[in-house]
């Protein structure tokens, strides 16, 4: 339930001898003090002046799996999503990414309704996404609406973003570096004019080439 002032009311048990008055008022300061624990890191990026590590964030639909359907049985939105295949080099570079220069700092941040994100984590685990890149599976959050993925970037301190949807892009204004990937979007056309703050990446090996611009890479 949510309250007035947008925090959220928790059920709790009812213990002997405790109001439910002072119960309630006690969860709804947890959910208050979680809000202001989120502000101050927020608040606490703005004031600090230091770089932020490079931190990765990358879309999953149209740039981990490939939006190219063939047919009902390679849709990823058919009867048969766990036969969606990967984008092409896509585990192999993120697996070269999580371990230089994004060591422990890459996310997947996807746009996705209940269904979709258990379709998505049912196709990760099924091809073993997770153990192959050393991307950890915890590093997986799931928005509702495509402009959330800007608190979660800033949230998370994202330096770089990989989606392949310019209107994401638009709302990254916290990240600096900010790629559009059109290699993995099928019979969908790409946008024909991109904005001077994205760059269109193709393939996930012109991605790394792209990469290796802003922060220090290994030689592929």
């Amino acid at each position: 339930m949510d309250e007035p002032d947008g925090s959220v009311s928790r059920t709790v048990p009812f213990r002997r001898g405790v109001r439910w008055s002072d119960a309630r008022c006690a969860v709804t300061r947890q959910g208050r003090t979680e809000q202001r624990a989120d502000h101050d890191r927020l608040r606490c990026r703005e004031l600090d002046p230091s770089p932020l590590p490079p931190t990765l964030g990358v879309d999953v639909g149209g740039v981990v799996v490939d939006r190219a359907t063939g047919g009902e049985d390679t849709s990823f939105f058919g009867s048969h999503p766990l036969r969606t295949p990967a984008v092409d080099g896509a585990f192999e570079v993120l697996t070269v990414l999580a371990a230089h220069p994004f060591a422990g700092r890459v996310h997947l941040v996807s746009k996705a309704g209940p269904k979709v994100a258990a379709n998505t984590r049912a196709w990760l685990a099924h091809h073993r996404f997770f153990e192959q890149t050393g991307i950890p599976a915890h590093h997986l959050h799931f928005v509702r609406e495509r402009s959330d993925k800007a608190r979660v970037c800033q949230r998370l301190g994202i330096t770089h973003f990989v989606d392949d949807q310019l209107d994401v892009l638009r709302h990254l204004t916290t990240v600096e570096y900010r790629y559009l990937f059109v290699g993995g979007l099928g019979e969908e056309q790409p946008p024909q004019v991109v904005p001077a703050w994205a760059t269109t990446a193709s393939t996930w090996m012109t991605l790394v080439d792209q990469l290796r611009t802003s922060v220090p890479l290994p030689p592929a």
